[in-house]
């Protein structure tokens, strides 16, 4: 039983220090995701989503732009 319980104290790396850019990701995609699939809702949506839907659609616009955050990304 102590070999498992060492395992689990040397080897395994704690997601704690990554959930951050984790949780960036899943908000960015599920933007990317209503701002792609899904229809035009009646409700006026909030500042931050307008924000990001108008940069997806700058990118999507300006084939420079697009180039430029494909390879910060690949950078980064």
């Amino acid at each position: 039983m102590a070999g498992k319980d060492e395992y689990w104290t040397l080897y395994y790396f704690k997601p704690f220090s990554r959930i951050h850019s984790y949780m960036i990701g899943v908000f960015l995609g599920t933007s990317y995701f209503t701002y792609k699939c899904e229809e035009k809702r009646i409700q006026k949506p909030n500042v931050i989503v307008q924000y990001i839907q108008s940069a997806f659609l700058k990118i999507k616009e300006n084939n420079m732009l697009g180039t430029l955050s494909v390879l910060s990304g690949l950078l980064i």
